[in-house]
């Protein structure tokens, strides 16, 4: 038997809470995926979720994804009690608008949204891409990553319940300002 990582750990309650919150009919889970990158002798987890939708007829796509993510460097700091302040994982929200409109009026005011919603000491990147089905006909997906900048490490595993609750209402503030614009 081996004894766990901390990434181990954290991914199984993180893995936990997601799902409960699916079960509870709050959101709908479309993704889960788990890699180990053999070549930079990492490890990644995310899970892709959507609010639960009462209108099936609009015309407007919000999914987000929560990952977890460890370094061979944040590994080796755990495993070998060297560096711990180096041990723990990464942790990004990124949330995937498809719009049927014009999305720079939405740029900065999904920047400001997210800095209202997660704070100001976050860092916020927007990308935004068009998806052509012909030359005329296109839909545009905006990417917004929300990066703590920090590690999380197992003393923070209590945290997140609180980290997944905020990121369901942040998919309801999205919802709802994109639906009233």
């Amino acid at each position: 038997m081996f004894d766990p990582t901390a990434f181990d750990n954290m991914k199984v309650v993180l893995e936990g809470l997601i799902y409960d919150r699916d079960f509870d009919g709050t959101i709908l889970v479309t993704d889960r995926s788990e890699t180990v990158n053999l070549a930079a002798l990492s490890r990644s987890f995310q899970m892709e979720m959507q609010v639960r939708e009462t209108n099936p007829n609009r015309n407007l796509d919000i999914k987000c994804r929560i990952s977890l993510t460890a370094s061979l460097e944040n590994l080796s700091a755990e495993l070998l009690a060297q560096n711990e302040g180096m041990a723990g994982c990464q942790v990004e929200i990124s949330y995937h608008i498809l719009l049927n409109k014009e999305a720079d009026p939405y740029i900065v005011s999904l920047f400001h949204t997210l800095l209202n919603i997660w704070g100001e000491n976050r860092e916020i990147e927007i990308r935004e891409q068009r998806i052509y089905k012909t030359p005329e006909q296109f839909k545009k997906e905006i990417e917004a990553r929300v990066l703590f900048g920090r590690l999380v490490s197992e003393d923070q595993i209590s945290d997140f319940k609180g980290l997944v609750d905020h990121t369901v209402f942040s998919i309801d503030q999205l919802q709802n300002f994109y639906k009233n614009n």
